[in-house]
């Protein structure tokens, strides 16, 4: 190929770079994509949270709300003993820190999908939950949420709200979140 052939297929190849650059300027970028449709299991916030009480095979805790600051009432941190420690650890700013960030969790727990189930709870480990969440509300409203097995996929946990035909399945990070609360609140107490 000649020199002079090569300097017009190159600037061919600038000229046609220059005007693809020159287009993709001009245009819009793709609008984002919607938000995530993920809803929350509860319908309040953790604020309307007055008292909170887990209980898991790890162990349980009580607490209230007294004014702005939590108090534990009652923290068992293993399950197969009995009797529990009811004093608050001594750290109050952690108590708050810990037990809020275990309600802002509950609160705002993900719902992946609900659905209407007639028979035995035991094929979703509700007959006896591994964990049981007890919450009052500023209204005075009890509301209970009662965590079983994992998901055939392992990904989420089954749940319900007693009282109700409906199985709900949840992210399963609730059980990290609620250990991760009872060792810090263990580390404290001692």
């Amino acid at each position: 190929m000649s020199p002079l052939v090569r300097s017009l297929v190159s600037l061919a190849v600038i000229l046609a770079s220059a005007g693809a650059t020159w287009i993709a300027v001009g245009l819009q970028p793709p609008p984002p994509p919607p938000p995530s449709e993920v809803e929350s299991v509860f319908s309040f916030s953790a604020d309307d949270v007055t008292s909170i009480a887990v209980r898991t095979w790890q162990g349980s805790l009580r607490a209230r709300r007294d004014g702005e600051h939590w108090r534990v009432e009652a923290l068992d941190l293993d399950a197969a003993r009995t009797g529990s420690a009811a004093a608050t650890p001594p750290d109050q700013g952690r108590v708050d820190e810990e037990v809020g960030a275990l309600v802002r969790d509950v609160a705002a727990l993900p719902e992946v999908s609900r659905f209407v189930h007639e028979g035995s709870l035991a094929e979703f480990g509700l007959d006896a939950p591994k964990v049981r969440i007890d919450l009052t509300l500023a209204s005075d409203e009890q509301i209970t949420l009662e965590i079983g097995d994992r998901t055939t996929s392992g990904a989420g946990l089954y749940a319900r709200i007693p009282g109700t035909d409906e199985i709900l399945q949840i992210g399963s990070l609730i059980l990290n979140e609620i250990s991760a609360a009872l060792f810090h609140l263990r580390t404290l107490a001692s």
